[in-house]
């Protein structure tokens, strides 16, 4: 799932990106089943997307946010880093007061 070439894919062609990972967190936190793991696997997955977008800006990428960048021309910025730092932060937190 997590393979460098998929990442930088994604980073080259944001239209591509599954949101299959964030569909099913989100319908983990609304079931409240398994918190402990729903809260590891965000703080990971949250991560891994903050590492994608600290890269694509470091390196100048022009690419579109991949929340809502392929139908309102949203481009990647350091408020999809902010975002994808504070979930990750929120979930660690989660973690630390079960």
């Amino acid at each position: 799932m997590l393979r460098r070439n998929q990442i930088l894919t994604s980073l080259r062609y944001p239209s591509t990106v599954d949101h299959e990972p964030e569909l099913g967190l989100g319908l983990l936190y609304l079931s409240r089943a398994w918190p402990m793991e729903t809260y590891l696997f965000t703080a990971v997955l949250m991560t891994f997307g903050a590492i994608g977008v600290i890269i694509a800006l470091r390196k100048g990428l022009d690419v579109k946010c991949a929340c809502l960048g392929s139908f309102l021309e949203v481009p990647l910025s350091t408020v999809a880093l902010t975002e994808d730092l504070g979930m990750a932060a929120i979930a660690i937190v989660m973690l630390v007061l079960m």
